[in-house]
């Protein structure tokens, strides 16, 4: 995903500490060690398009283990609004 710090599991602008994404960020942790993180924008993009739901972490999880997030953020620009 680029060679952005801590990318966002969307979109890959990065979310590292020192990032314009670092203070709205989310981030996500499994078996302890891994994480993922969303930026702001993608976690609003998220939230919009399943009508004012946001997404659980499990569910977070679920989206990064499973390749979705990289194949909407491999798809281009905008792509991460295609939840």
């Amino acid at each position: 995903m680029g060679t952005e710090k801590d990318p966002c599991a969307e979109c890959g602008r990065g979310t590292a500490a020192g990032t314009m994404g670092f203070s709205d960020r989310r981030v996500v942790e499994w078996d302890g060690a891994a994480r993922g993180f969303l930026c702001g924008e993608c976690q609003a993009a998220i939230v919009a398009a399943r009508q004012g739901e946001p997404l659980s972490d499990d569910e977070v999880r679920r989206r990064i283990d499973s390749g979705v997030a990289a194949m909407a953020w491999a798809s281009g620009p905008g792509a991460q609004g295609q939840v």
